[in-house]
């Protein structure tokens, strides 16, 4: 049966139309099959779940976020990678807050899975990335390059662990490679006084103060031109830290009971 030009003109039928429609329900397919993808990578439950939790952290250790105007307009343009020192177990609670509003995932030890099974219940549920400790971990780094390109901020702490004497641990020359192989903008987060509020040996928590620094490290085209090895200089650099200096400087007082109930 031969169609009837006339007729399909006056039904917006065109040769044009026709492709286009076409074309629209050849994407859909596309489309569902990337938001199905997106829904694994991200919960909202959970992410509104984890910045209330935050929220309560912050207020009750006096957290503070000091966040560069490069940064902000960074969040605002799209996903990057933060490099972040790692002081304390409560760490995610000052790097996470500063992306309230957009999309962000953490890299988190496996062991934090089997540590107590509500933890297991929060990383699953929250999509955070998981990483086998201390050696090269092929599907966290392949998952850590799906988020970014799914416009999913990634937070990594480069030390691996969490600092036992406050001062930042030397870190491995294959993080500057897998910043130089993602090719994404890098911010730096350096933690200052949540090492000495609650240390990683002890039993209790300490009152005094916590204060979050944001700032942007690298851009793109930055680490498109840079060796290995200068990426690695300024990781190094930016991520520099010592709690006891930092409190020296700043008088900060923290107050507490059995400040050494842990150490044994």
């Amino acid at each position: 049966m031969k169609k009837n030009p006339v007729k399909d003109k006056k039904r917006g039928r065109t040769p044009a139309t026709e492709e286009a429609r076409a074309e629209k329900r050849a994407a859909k397919p596309a489309a569902e099959k990337r938001k199905k993808a997106e829904d694994k990578m991200f919960s909202r439950f959970h992410y509104l779940l984890l910045m209330a939790v935050c929220g309560v952290l912050r207020l009750k250790f006096r957290a503070k976020s000091r966040l560069s105007p490069a940064f902000l307009a960074q969040k605002k343009e799209g996903a990057m990678l933060v490099l972040s020192n790692h002081v304390s177990p409560f760490d995610f609670a000052w790097f996470t807050t500063p992306f309230l509003g957009k999309k962000v995932s953490f890299v988190v030890a496996e062991t934090m899975k089997y540590s107590q099974p509500v933890f297991a219940g929060l990383i699953d549920g929250y999509h955070a990335i998981v990483k086998k400790q201390f050696y090269a971990d092929y599907t966290c780094i392949k998952n850590i390059k799906r988020y970014l390109e799914a416009g999913i901020s990634v937070i990594l702490c480069p030390e691996g662990k969490v600092s036992a004497d406050g001062r930042t641990a030397p870190m491995a020359f294959a993080v500057a490679k897998l910043v130089k192989w993602l090719g994404f903008h890098v911010a730096s987060c350096v933690i200052s006084g949540a090492g000495l509020t609650r240390p990683k040996w002890a039993h209790s928590s300490r009152k005094g103060k916590v204060v979050c620094e944001m700032d942007m490290l690298m851009s793109a085209e930055d680490i498109a031109k840079l060796s290995a090895g200068e990426i690695m200089a300024k990781i190094d650099s930016a991520l520099a830290h010592n709690e006891h200096a930092w409190q020296a400087e700043n008088g900060v007082v923290f107050k507490g009971r059995r400040y050494a109930e842990g150490l044994e």
